[in-house]
This record gives structure tokens, C-alpha cells and sequence, in this order.
């Protein structure tokens, strides 16, 4: 292409050429000035037409990070108007409406910088925004829409701030989606729009002493401590539950959902729990450098919520298999807030650990039970994911806490557990796999077996991790048997794994799991307890089997281990030669 117009001819075409388009301009810089007017010429005839108005949208998407101060000034709220315009005017088309909204979102970042533009969409444009997407049909209200709400939210607070009745209209029904790209796009809008109200906010008389970021933490507590007390406070099990006067309490502005149909009621609940519990964990983890937080509302709803457990459910009746159904996603929600909760106040939450810590091990405990109770894991396999989530929240207290603040209860509680899982591997599991496509004669069975397999090593990959943050930063801490147990154990699973038994077939599908287990095997060899050696045979023997892995990963990493070890064995200096002294 030699000019611009034939480059503006690609404004028809794919997104691959728009690329094009877009690195045409830039080489064109001895006519920059000229070529800019023309494509400005160009933008302001596609947005006059019907029909490729959405065009002209997507040609200012591309210029607007070269455009000049002049002609921003000269056509920035021109566009806006324009695009607002395009914005009321398309119908039942997510893909231009999303466009529509991200390039409507650039303009108004862009042009914020420009005082007498700024001004301008502050007092009109922010407003004519809202309720054009206050006013989109719920099918309409995809993610560009949120996107866009999230933008004025974070660039026009203070104008956001006087509109916020019709941006909480869009953003609380959101709770009840049946999208998570939605509910997430609809709790970082909740936590914008809470940090946008924090000037004007005034606290309840029960709550004097509250922000209204902690406040909003409230409102999502007691609407979770709702849900639950709808769901189980008709069963017997669980009449210690606290019968909270919800009267007295504040909560979120939220529908009722109908019981005429008891299935839709119950997936009703489900989704607004595990909804809910998403809001809550995006301002747990904080918007910007302030976080703030009441601990014990937390810790009493994360206390409640994962005290239920399938045993408590014991008569059987419809309305307890349903609940035994729904159990596991609102205890990997819970997990997942708790997660959330110690990513977003890491060391501080130390004075609480021993109730977070036990917290993760009544769940590990009770989940590993369900694998000896055929009655009730036959019934619902995913109460498997419930233990890899409390891995994982396990592990997110190690990482963002320091190992060392749990050795003690890590040693006592946690060790055992993981060493029971990293064991369970065994070639037993394989074994019943096997037997049952015989019996069955059926591929579909012996893929069952794998899948659960499967998820034992997804767990593992989590415990794995634990070991290695607790190897790392508190092996000292370790008392020697302890360590002597995991380097036994690691050692096993791993001589196993690479000497081709009938297990290694089954595990050499899962890359990452071999990886973590070499990567906690180089852990031990480099941070290894001053009462006990190091497995250097072993490491050796091991990490030059894996070398002939077939993940490339999992090479690298024994590639790294082998160079590690070669400056262990051959040292490129002497060993200290100490006097020995006797007392």
C-alpha cells in the first residue's frame, strides 16, 4: 500500500488486516500530519452512515494512541457523542455493542486528561452513558458493558458517585448470573463503586466504626448467612446454627427467589451463594494500595459455612440429597473466599491462624473420610475438588504468611494428611481401573478410574506445594523424623514413577504432578535438616532417569536439579577441614 486511502479500504475487512492498518500508519510518518486529516475525514463519513457507523468506532480504536493533542481537542467529544449515539442504537448485536463499549471506554480515558474535555463529559456524557446501558435488555449486558461501568467507576468517581442507584441496578443482578465472567465483571464494578461512595458514606448506628468498604463486607456476609440458614435450617443436624434476626441487619437489595418450582428454587440459592461469595472475595483481595476488613464477620460466616459437612446429612430425604448435591461448590466458594481473605491481608491475619488452619483441616479431614464412605462419595465424585481447594488454601496461607508461623501444627495436622495422599497413589487404584474395563468391558469405566485418579493428583500437586514453602523457609523448624518421613516418601513415589512400574503408565498422563514431585525432591536436596542427610543418591539416580521424561517441562527441570548436584559432588573447592575438639 502507497497511500492512505487504499489503507482506509481495510476498515472492511478482518481483524487481521486492522493489524495491518495499524502498522501501515505507523511507517508513514514522513506524511503523518496529512494522512491523519485524511483518516479523520475518512472516520467522521463511516460514523454519519447507518450501516457502518460501527466501522468508523473501529477506526478511531486504532488511531486514538497516535492521535494528536489538536485533533483529540478538536474531535474527542465529537466521537463520544457519536459513539453514545451507536451505543443507544444497537440491537442484538454483542459483538458491535462490545466494541462499541471498548472503544467508548477509550475515548473517555484519553480525553480525561485534557481539562475542557474532562469537564464536558463529567457534566453530560457520564450521565447520557448510564442510562443508555441502564436501559440495554439483561441478554445485552455482556462483559463490554460491565468494562465500560468498571472505567467511569475508576476515572469518574466522583461523578459515578451521584448516579449510583441506576450503576447498582446493573451491577447487583449480576448475583443471581449464571455467567462467572459476569458475576466477576459485576463484583470488581461492586468493589469500584464501594471505594467511589467512601466519602459520602455514613454508617449505621450499629456499625459507627465502619468504612464503607468493611461495611459492603458486612451486607455480603449477612446475605451468605441468609442463603444458609434458608437452605439447612430445616434440618435437624444443624440446629446450633445462629438464628440471626436478619431484621436487625442490613442486607443487599436482592430479589426473592420464587419456590414454586423446589429445583430452581435450591440452584437458585446455589448460584446466589457462590455468587456472592465471589463479590466478597474481589474486595477481599483489595482495590488499590488501602485494604480494610472487620475479621471476625469473616471468620463467623467462613466458620458457619464449612461446619456442614455430607455427614451431617443423614436421613436421606429429598430435600438432604439435594443439599448433598450442592455441597461441594459452596465449600470450594468458601475456600475460595478464604483464599482471598489471606491473599488480601496476609501476615496480619496471623493472631487468627489457628482458626483459619482449622478450617482447612476439618476439611481435609472429612474429605478424606468420604473416601471410605462408599455411600455417600458414590454419590458425587466433585467433593474431591473440596479437598483441592483446601490444598490450595493451605498452601496460599504458606505463601503469604511464612511457613514458619504453622510449623507446629503443620507437623501435628498437615503432614500426616499429605503424606496419607501422596501414599494413596498406589497401584491399587490402577488395579481396580483395570478390572473394571475388564469386567465391563467398557472403555468408559476405565476412564472413570483414570478421572478419579486424576483428581488425586490434582490434590497432591497443591500438598506438594505446602512441602515445598514449608522445605524452603522453616526445614530447620522441621523436627528430623518429620523431614525423614516426607524425603522417604517423595523418594518412593518417585522411584516408582521413573523405574516404569504399572503406576508410572497411569501418572506419566499427569506432566505437572511428576514436576512438583522433582521440584520438592530438589527442594529437600538444597534445604535438607542439619540432623539428617540429604538424599544426593537418590537425587541423582532420579533426576538423571527423568531426563528421558516426555514433557519438556518436567526435563528442564531435572536438567537444573543434575547441574545443582554436579556442584554438590564435585565441589569446585575443598571442604572446610575443621580441628575436631573433644569436651
Amino acid at each position: 500500500m502507497s497511500n492512505s486511502t487504499e489503507i482506509l479500504n481495510f476498515i472492511r475487512r478482518s481483524s487481521h488486516e486492522f493489524t495491518t492498518f495499524q502498522n501501515l500508519i505507523l511507517l508513514e510518518t514522513d506524511k503523518e500530519k496529512s494522512h491523519e486529516e485524511l483518516i479523520i475525514t475518512q472516520i467522521n463519513n463511516e460514523l454519519k452512515k447507518k450501516n457502518s457507523c460501527v466501522n468508523g468506532l473501529k477506526i478511531i480504536h486504532y488511531i486514538l494512541p497516535r492521535i494528536s493533542d489538536e485533533n483529540l481537542l478538536k474531535y474527542g467529544l465529537l466521537w463520544i457523542t457519536k459513539s453514545i449515539q451507536i451505543l443507544g442504537s444497537i440491537e442484538n448485536n454483542i459483538s458491535d455493542l462490545t466494541f462499541t463499549c471498548q472503544t467508548l471506554a477509550d475515548l473517555v480515558v484519553l480525553c480525561k486528561n485534557k481539562p475542557e474535555l474532562h469537564k464536558q463529559i463529567s457534566m453530560q456524557n457520564v450521565k447520557q452513558i448510564l442510562v443508555i446501558l441502564n436501559n440495554l435488555s439483561e441478554k445485552e449486558r455482556c462483559g463490554g458493558v460491565y468494562y465500560l461501568i468498571a472505567v467511569l467507576l475508576f476515572h469518574y468517581a466522583e461523578v459515578c458517585e451521584r448516579h449510583q442507584d441506576t450503576i447498582m441496578k446493573m451491577i447487583l443482578p449480576q448475583i443471581d448470573s449464571n455467567e462467572v465472567n459476569l458475576a466477576t465483571a459485576g463484583a470488581n464494578c461492586f468493589a469500584l463503586i464501594t471505594k467511589a461512595l467512601e466519602r459520602s458514606f455514613k454508617p449505621p448506628t450499629k456499625f459507627v466504626n465502619y468504612n464503607n468498604w468493611v461495611y459492603s463486607q458486612v451486607l455480603l456476609c449477612n446475605s451468605l448467612h441468609l442463603i444458609i440458614n434458608q437452605l439447612f435450617s430445616d434440618v435437624s443436624e444443624f440446629i446450633f446454627i445462629d438464628k440471626m434476626d436478619f431484621e436487625d441487619y442490613e442486607l443487599l437489595d436482592l430479589p426473592k427467589i420464587s419456590e414454586d418450582n423446589i429445583l430452581e428454587y435450591y440452584n437458585g440459592l446455589e448460584r446466589r451463594f457462590v455468587n456472592l461469595n465471589i463479590y466478597l472475595s474481589t474486595m477481599l483481595r483489595g482495590c488499590g494500595e488501602k485494604n480494610s476488613v472487620s475479621p471476625t464477620d469473616i471468620l463467623h460466616l467462613l466458620c458457619k459455612g464449612l461446619a456442614i459437612t455430607p455427614f451431617n446429612l443423614k436421613s436421606q430425604t429429598s430435600v438432604e440429597t439435594i443439599l448433598l448435591s450442592m455441597l461441594p461448590r459452596l465449600h470450594v466458594s468458601l475456600l475460595t473466599t478464604t483464599c482471598a481473605f489471606i491473599q488480601g491481608f496476609k501476615q496480619e491475619l496471623i493472631p487468627f491462624s489457628d482458626s483459619i488452619l482449622k478450617l482447612i483441616q476439618q476439611t481435609l479431614e472429612w474429605t478424606e473420610k468420604m473416601t471410605t464412605n462408599q455411600s455417600i462419595s458414590n454419590q458425587d465424585e466433585s467433593f474431591k475438588t473440596v479437598r483441592l481447594f483446601a490444598y490450595k488454601t493451605l498452601n496460599a496461607w504458606l505463601t503469604y504468611t511464612g511457613s514458619v508461623t504453622v510449623i507446629e501444627t503443620f507437623t501435628n495436622c498437615f503432614l500426616p494428611l499429605i503424606i496419607k495422599d501422596i501414599k494413596g497413589l498406589s497401584t491399587s487404584d490402577l488395579t481396580v481401573s483395570v478390572q473394571n474395563q475388564h469386567e465391563n468391558n467398557s472403555f468408559r469405566a476405565f476412564n472413570q478410574g483414570l478421572h478419579t485418579l486424576q483428581f488425586n493428583t490434582d490434590a497432591c500437586e497443591e500438598a506438594l506445594l505446602s512441602l515445598q514453602n514449608i522445605l524452603l523457609s522453616a526445614n530447620c523448624w522441621l523436627n528430623s523424623s518429620s523431614y525423614e518421613l516426607i524425603k522417604n516418601q517423595i523418594v518412593c513415589v518417585l522411584q516408582d514413577l521413573y523405574l516404569d512400574s504399572s503406576l508410572s503408565k497411569v501418572l506419566k498422563l499427569k506432566a505437572n504432578f511428576r514436576l512438583q514431585l522433582l521440584k520438592t525432591m530438589e527442594v529437600m536436596q538444597m534445604n535438607f535438616h542439619p540432623l539428617t542427610p540429604p538424599p544426593t543418591q537418590f537425587s541423582a539416580e532420579i533426576f538423571n532417569m527423568a531426563l528421558i521424561d516426555t514433557d519438556v517441562n518436567v526435563i528442564q527441570e531435572a536438567k537444573f536439579g543434575v547441574s545443582k548436584l554436579e556442584k554438590i559432588i564435585h565441589p569446585g573447592a575443598p571442604t572446610l577441614n575443621l580441628p575436631f575438639t573433644s569436651n
